[in-house]
């Protein structure tokens, strides 16, 4: 047998005669060639559903000096219904990063198993690659981009962001904080916080963190949804040790409130449900001055929206950026006047 191998290997195969279609079809071949081939989508496969990894819609993907909980954002779509989801992708190689994840996926199945929330992202499904050490969370798309790239728009086109929007956003992140902080969902009729609620604190509110969606939308806006969990503390994690009470390693410095103070170790002081509210005035403020950061100051001169805005507006934003920890208003506290405020002004709650 290995003789005959051995004969095999050392035919040699007659050349047949070259025919007059050997050019041609030479071209054929270049040509095909140079046409792009069309790329097959990668596919995710989970237990509940096959999706199709469309694209990166990660902002971050031209500067990786980032030092966020998220490895990778990509919009997917779900095979067999075609539905559009965003999936976050996070790199598990250390156990305090496996931790983080653990509870991010926590915070957000405890909204989805309360019954979800309007002004909050909606967890899909999450799951664990062992083999890769991935974590993936599957969940709600919002098809109008994140309230920073709207920002951007604006300073782009030198035009003022209208007052009314505005009173949009803060309404939407009013009635994402009362859900998350005490269990209560302004959508409902006659709804009261929940009893025994699990806290969840954000702790990470920026433009970048809220998404717009044509779904749901209300009064000629899109509608606003808070996502990105990946800094959310529950007070039972506080409670048990699982997280400190005083300091923060996660977060973004510049979106701090006067409380918290970056040090070598991570982010020191106390945080909670202010720290939220703060930066919920934070994000109103820099919508109306198009600014990337809060500006602290000029909450101190009563004028954080700027003169262009209302008073009211100008106020409200004060009130939620008191330098003072214990001199914030809840979210919950808030529902009252803001609807006053918004019936006035002819829109929507």
């Amino acid at each position: 047998m290995a003789n005959l191998a051995g004969a095999f290997a050392q035919m040699r195969i007659p050349r047949e005669p070259q025919q007059n279609h050997d050019i041609p079809t030479r071209q054929l071949l270049r040509a095909r060639a140079s046409v792009p081939a069309v790329p097959q989508p990668k596919l995710l496969l989970t237990e509940k559903a096959v999706y199709e990894v469309l694209q990166s819609v990660d902002p971050r993907a031209q500067d990786r000096t980032d030092t966020g909980m998220s490895d990778g954002v990509n919009l997917i779509r779900n095979a067999a219904r075609g539905t559009l989801y965003v999936e976050k992708r996070i790199k598990v190689v250390r156990e305090s990063r496996r931790q983080r994840a653990l509870a991010e996926i926590a915070v957000l199945t405890q909204v989805r198993d309360a019954g979800g929330s309007y002004a909050t992202n909606t967890l899909v499904e999450s799951f664990w690659d062992r083999a890769s050490s991935y974590c993936h969370i599957i969940l709600e798309y919002c098809n109008q981009g994140a309230l920073d790239g709207t920002i951007d728009r604006y300073v782009e086109a030198r035009h003022q962001v209208p007052e009314d929007f505005c009173w949009h956003v803060l309404t939407g992140l009013t009635k994402a904080l009362c859900f998350i902080h005490s269990g209560l969902d302004l959508e409902l009729a006659n709804a009261k916080p929940r009893p025994g609620w699990n806290t969840i604190c954000h702790l990470d509110i920026k433009p970048g963190n809220i998404f717009l969606t044509s779904t749901g939308q209300t009064g000629g806006y899109p509608r606003v949804v808070l996502g990105d969990f990946g800094c959310a503390v529950t007070w039972n994690d506080i409670r048990s040790g699982k997280e400190s009470r005083e300091i923060l390693y996660q977060g973004t410095e510049e979106w701090m409130p006067p409380e918290l103070e970056p040090n070598d170790h991570g982010i020191v002081g106390k945080y909670g449900m202010p720290t939220d509210v703060w930066q919920m005035g934070g994000v109103i403020q820099v919508v109306c001055r198009l600014m990337d950061v809060p500006d602290q100051e000029s909450v101190g001169r009563n004028r954080p929206c700027g003169r262009a805005y209302s008073k009211d507006l100008n106020n409200m934003v004060c009130s939620v950026m008191h330098k003072e920890y214990a001199k914030r208003p809840r979210a919950i506290d808030m529902v009252g006047e803001l609807k006053r405020l918004m019936r006035t002004r002819r829109l929507v709650f």
